[in-house]
């Protein structure tokens, strides 16, 4: 459950987010499914600002549409499962 930067705080920067995804088990696949909707809503108003803006340097940039790219499969993923 290591998608938190805090116990209650829900992780914005979005490398530490493609990071986190990629890298731990199942735990963390689980806490991004009980708070998809948080993690679609800092997407829609954090990350996808800096993939859009070219005053955000490239590495920011990247990171933001990493984490992005692994949110919205993890979304597509979970609609075929339940859909």
């Amino acid at each position: 459950m290591l998608i938190r930067s805090s116990r209650d705080e829900l992780l914005r920067d979005p490398e530490r987010f493609a990071k986190q995804v990629t890298q731990e088990g199942g735990s963390t696949l689980r806490d991004l499914s009980e708070h998809v909707d948080d993690y679609l809503a800092i997407a829609t108003t954090e990350w996808l600002m800096k993939v859009v803006d070219r005053s955000v340097p490239n590495a920011k940039n990247e990171d933001a549409w990493a984490a992005t790219a692994l949110l919205a499969l993890f979304l597509k993923n979970r609609n075929k499962t339940t859909g």
